[in-house]
């Protein structure tokens, strides 16, 4: 992220990644209309009766792991933002990334069409979006209180993360000590214990001193992007989203493809808009 932060001309970088994930999001569209297999997001393999291992809707273009898309999507997602409210381009680019987002299948990106929403609205009145968000945090308890969203319903929503918790992290939990806290699982096969929570899946495997340092590393570098921007309110929505995203659903700091895609993101909307005009 740091050597994206010193690039001297941002601004093609941030073209660059515009049109790169535009295309993508084309071809996305394009596979959909189609039906081609190989740019499914999910289940490119079928079995011997001739059915896909893993039937779940989604298209993504040429970004064929699933577990990074979202990442790619919600920054370029950002990006054609940017460069359609400040850089004069046509709309007709927001409704082709809002449709590549849409057909990629994941639901980390749904969460992740909320937060520009979100963005808009905070700016106008952060009493109205203070009250929608306890109101929804009650309507989350109740439900839970209820036992209408139980560990079935949470595993279908979460995508079987609570499964992989209970099932591969919670046995190791038994002998659980000091060391294993501090320095983390010493275990080379991290697929034992991965849960796809960020966080927690951060503390098995680095430990906490580690996964503080790295925490306090992501949040400066993003503050740095900020700092001497007149954009910060959207790139701390950026980051925000980002930082919601991976913490449900794994796959930020400890896979360097999706760090790229979130340095090209913070890149793109960095830009002061004066260079625009």
């Amino acid at each position: 992220m740091y050597a994206f932060y010193t690039c001297t001309n941002k601004k093609i970088l941030a073209n660059t990644f515009f049109y790169l994930f535009i295309f993508n999001c084309l071809a996305a569209i394009v596979s959909f209309i189609f039906d081609i297999e190989w740019m499914r997001t999910y289940g490119h393999i079928r079995d011997i009766n001739d059915n896909f291992i893993d039937s779940r809707f989604g298209f993504n273009g040429f970004i064929l792991e699933q577990n990074i898309s979202t990442f790619f999507y919600v920054a370029g997602l950002y990006c054609t933002y940017f460069q359609v409210k400040y850089a004069g381009k046509s709309y007709i680019y927001i409704l082709i990334a809002i449709f590549g987002c849409l057909i990629i299948g994941t639901k980390s990106i749904f969460l992740s069409l909320l937060f520009i929403p979100a963005f808009l609205f905070i700016k106008q009145n952060n009493i109205k979006l203070l009250f929608f968000t306890l109101a929804l945090a009650v309507v989350v308890v109740l439900l839970a209180g209820a036992n209408i969203v139980d560990y079935d319903t949470l595993n279908e929503i979460l995508s079987f993360r609570p499964y992989n918790y209970v099932n591969r992290l919670s046995p190791l939990l038994d002998s659980y000590d000091v060391f294993n806290l501090i320095f983390g699982f010493q275990i080379s096969d991290y697929t034992e214990y991965l849960t796809e929570f960020e966080i927690v899946d951060m503390v098995s495997f680095f430990g906490v001193v580690v996964t503080f340092i790295y925490l306090i590393l992501f949040v400066y570098l993003c503050y740095i992007f900020g700092v001497n921007s007149n954009n910060k309110e959207l790139i701390f929505n950026y980051a925000l989203t980002i930082s919601f995203i991976s913490f449900l659903s794994g796959h930020l700091f400890y896979d360097p493809i999706s760090m790229i895609y979130t340095a090209f993101g913070l890149t793109s909307i960095c830009i002061n808009k004066e260079i625009y005009k």
